[in-house]
């Protein structure tokens, strides 16, 4: 049974506010229409030799042909993942997207076998996912793991436990609201604004295909969030 007493605090609700930030292109703010969720024991990463290191990939099931667990194909949900690993001596380090470490220092980018920018099952335990696993993933966004079994023996068997909240939202075109939630000021202060992966993130996004909307910098005017959000169809 999984423990979610930590994690609980920051699940959204309905006719919650949530904002988007993509490193290097601003943010997309949503609405929140319904909520459900979804636990989940990811059972695919198989055994680890000692110091074994595995690239970063997806979390696939290859007997079901699916590529990713964590993808989405509608433009209206959004994931709000937290994850748990067991056993405990296993390391995961996130590539948002797959191709991309996150978590890095700025002395050192996330090298074979990091001794930073990870999580594993000390910190995060599989019967009780921890909040510093947050993971926000829309469409399109693919997410992976690289992993490192740094203990002194083997793993003969590796698991994932996936806590997802699967959300419908729609994006926020009300210019006053989106002023707010820039500034932090009325409604817009209880809007969380969480950045996608890491500072060094950069995603290839079509945001009008996906949303008819552009992304909006933190330090927009009117003017340019009446440009980002005026409708093109």
């Amino acid at each position: 049974m999984v423990d979610f007493s930590k994690i609980e605090p920051y699940f959204l609700k309905e006719n919650y506010l949530i904002a988007l930030l993509f490193p290097g292109r601003g943010v997309v703010a949503f609405r929140v229409l319904e909520a459900d969720w979804a636990d989940y024991i990811y059972e695919e990463l198989g055994s680890f030799g000692v110091d074994e290191w595995k690239e970063p990939a997806r979390l696939n099931i290859s007997a079901e042909d699916i590529k990713n667990v964590l993808e989405i194909d509608f433009s209206d949900r959004l994931y709000q993942v937290f994850y748990g690993i067991s056993p405990a001596t296993l390391r995961s380090y996130m590539g948002y997207p797959v191709e991309t470490l996150i978590r890095n220092l700025e002395m050192q980018r996330i090298p074979y076998r990091a001794k930073f920018g990870y999580i594993d099952g000390f910190k995060s335990p599989f019967s009780a996912p921890a909040p510093r696993t947050e993971t926000f993933i829309p469409e399109n966004v693919n997410v992976g793991f690289a992993w490192w079994n740094y203990g002194a023996e083997g793993i003969d068997e590796s698991l994932i436990s996936l806590v997802i909240n699967r959300y419908r939202i729609t994006p926020i075109r009300n210019v006053p609201l989106l002023t707010n939630i820039l500034n932090r000021q009325g409604e817009g202060r209880r809007c969380r604004i969480v950045t996608l992966g890491g500072i060094e993130t950069s995603i290839d996004y079509n945001f009008r295909k996906t949303w008819d909307i552009d992304p909006i910098p933190l330090t927009a005017n009117t003017s340019v969030i009446n440009a980002a959000v005026r409708r093109t169809k």
